[in-house]
């Protein structure tokens, strides 16, 4: 089985998940982009030209998650739209992928138990920053 993952959000993280599902596609992984949105159409025309130019573009995520069914989303979009993205995924049966943070207060944290009950994935990844030591970026790379 190969994994359909779409992408919500095209801001500058996206290419990196971009060129990370491209070199496992073509080493015979079984994950491969099927769609990007993003609300600046020429963003993310931009990154599904940057995939190979194989990719659904879509203005908007929830409408990519209902039209391209993928197995996978990635949320790559502004912090204070985690939360929501992520829960419309997981309600529409999506495996997650989603960046810190999950939400922007605790107070968004306790809607967040419902996902127990979603038979759903999610992979909370927290990222590095350039200042960081080289053996905790090879640790963090390593869980993509």
């Amino acid at each position: 089985m190969t994994y359909r993952v779409a992408i919500a959000g095209c801001g500058g993280i996206s290419d990196r998940h971009l060129a990370a599902l491209k070199q496992w596609e073509q080493s015979g992984g079984r994950a491969c982009a099927v769609a990007v949105a993003d609300t600046n159409p020429s963003r993310a025309q931009a990154a599904a030209e940057r995939y190979g130019g194989r990719l659904s573009v879509y203005a908007d995520y929830k409408k990519m998650i209902r039209e391209a069914a993928p197995d996978v989303v990635i949320v790559a979009l502004p912090h204070f739209l985690h939360l929501e993205a992520a829960c419309f995924a997981a309600e529409a049966g999506c495996h997650l992928l989603l960046e810190k943070p999950m939400a922007l207060t605790r107070f968004n944290i306790p809607r967040t138990s419902i996902w127990t009950s979603w038979p759903t994935s999610c992979i909370l990844r927290r990222g590095t920053f350039p200042a960081t030591s080289k053996r905790k970026r090879a640790r963090t790379s390593a869980i993509i």
